[in-house]
């Protein structure tokens, strides 16, 4: 397959969840990165670019929390991004998710791809949570960025979660000065009287969907 190549941040890679935060209300499972001998919820989903790029239809899904119809886990292995697995939801029994394997259907038989057309930064979430509002939306004491080009590993931020939060609020207020923000707004107008509410959904929408640019922060851990 011809190499795919892309210079968008993680964080844009996932424009089709604020669909469905729209339609769909259930909590979503995250993506999963092996790093450092720990698990990690991923705040991205860079799987998702590549199926919009190579045309691959959505399957169709089975759980409402799962509506991308798959949860993948990552590894960083000798300072390259690696998928290892995409698993789906079998069965739930007693409140216990079963889970099975569908990395080489969705994968074309492969069990393991390395990310080489994937640029950007990765969020994982560290530390005790400080807030928790849905499994769409939580936050906790650090964050550990790591940025990717080419899916190969290139350096990595441990910020605080006063950090994070700071440098969120300035990059939502900036987003609030744009066409994009107003043709929003407008639209949640059609359904929702509450401009305060449509306000906090908007926020809300954009920490969830990881829509702030946080290649900066790269930029200015080095100055």
């Amino acid at each position: 397959m011809k190499k795919l190549t892309t210079t968008i941040l993680a964080i844009a890679i996932i424009a089709t969840l604020a669909v469905w935060t729209d339609v769909f209300a259930s909590e979503q499972f995250p993506d999963i990165i092996k790093h450092r001998g720990k698990n990690y919820n991923l705040m991205v989903f860079p799987m998702e670019y590549y199926f919009q790029k190579t045309s691959q239809k959505q399957q169709q899904w089975r759980n409402s929390a799962l509506v991308r119809g798959y949860r993948a886990t990552f590894e960083i292995i000798r300072n390259e991004l690696w998928v290892i697995d995409m698993e789906d939801i079998q069965d739930v029994d007693r409140g216990t998710v079963i889970w099975k394997s569908i990395i080489r259907n969705r994968l074309n038989g492969k069990s393991r791809m390395k990310l080489d057309w994937f640029t950007g930064v990765l969020i994982l979430p560290n530390g005790k949570m400080v807030e928790y509002v849905n499994m769409n939306y939580q936050t906790y004491e650090h964050y550990i960025l790591i940025k990717i080009e080419n899916g190969n590993y290139i350096r990595e931020l441990d910020i605080t979660f006063e950090r994070y939060n700071e440098y969120q609020k300035a990059q939502y207020e900036a987003y609030r000065k744009t066409d994009a923000y107003k043709k929003e707004f407008k639209k949640k107008l059609e359904h929702w009287e509450n401009e305060e509410h449509i306000e906090r959904f908007i926020e809300m929408s954009f920490r969830s969907d990881q829509k702030a640019n946080f290649a900066r922060l790269f930029n200015e851990s080095n100055e």
